[in-house]
């Protein structure tokens, strides 16, 4: 058997017109279960999550930037590797997301640049950091079946330009001019070969791939042959915690 390859963001140090991250040194932050004494001697753990031990509610590709979400925080990696004293809360970057905020579903940025957060039912729409007149918005809005619960994740695939919602065992491509998911969906999750159901997260990174995400790990995907380029799952942290 041919062990998979490790995927890897093609990067050359002395190629200017790279903006891929640089590579860094993988630095460990303390674990989130240490807890913090206030100056009353109050003790409050923390509920920020593991940079590099978690898994991932959300990830996308915002203004060129990776943006990765878990419970009410994110990651935010640039051109230079991870923005420090991150994570923070995803309100103080968008705040006009609900002030309770607790996750957000899924994310993506949409081809007019508008930057869509699915929480449980609804749909919010953010241009830059304000968000839209007349949203949030219901599922069924997009023609979501009522019965849908949340969206799983959701992407603009880069084989075709076309956006993709994923939830449980089903998928839907939508159709941004018309706002409306296709009429010959839902299709079943198994078009997506060895990626299964429930995954958490989707998005195209700048390497015009697709990579998925569940749990602790990702697969990098083959759009061409519509299969998962290694069938074991590799750990999300190094890769894209830098």
């Amino acid at each position: 058997n041919v062990r998979p390859e490790y995927p890897y963001r093609p990067y050359n140090p002395t190629d200017r017109n790279h903006d891929y991250p640089k590579k860094k040194p993988y630095l460990y932050p303390e674990k989130t279960t240490t807890a913090k004494t206030t100056h009353i001697g109050v003790v409050t753990p923390s509920d920020k999550p593991d940079t590099c031990d978690t898994s991932y509610d959300a990830v996308a590709l915002i203004r060129g930037e990776l943006f990765i979400f878990k419970n009410r925080y994110h990651w935010r990696i640039g051109a230079n590797g991870r923005y420090p004293g991150y994570p923070i809360e995803i309100t103080r970057m968008w705040p006009s997301l609900p002030k309770g905020l607790t996750h957000v579903d899924a994310v993506y940025e949409r081809p007019d640049k508008k930057i869509a957060f699915f929480v449980g039912k609804e749909l919010y729409l953010c241009d830059s950091q304000h968000l839209v007149r007349g949203y949030p918005k219901p599922l069924t809005n997009l023609g979501l079946p009522e019965s849908l619960e949340k969206l799983d994740a959701a992407m603009v695939w880069g084989y075709n330009g076309k956006t993709y919602f994923y939830s449980g065992t089903m998928y839907w491509k939508y159709d941004e001019d018309e706002g409306r998911v296709e009429l010959d969906y839902p299709r079943d999750m198994s078009m997506w070969k060895g990626v299964g159901y429930n995954i958490d997260s989707v998005f195209q990174w700048k390497d015009g791939k697709t990579y998925f995400f569940k749990g602790k790990g990702f697969w990098k995907f083959n759009d061409l042959q519509m299969r998962v380029e290694h069938e074991r799952q590799l750990p999300s942290a190094p890769m894209w915690m830098h």
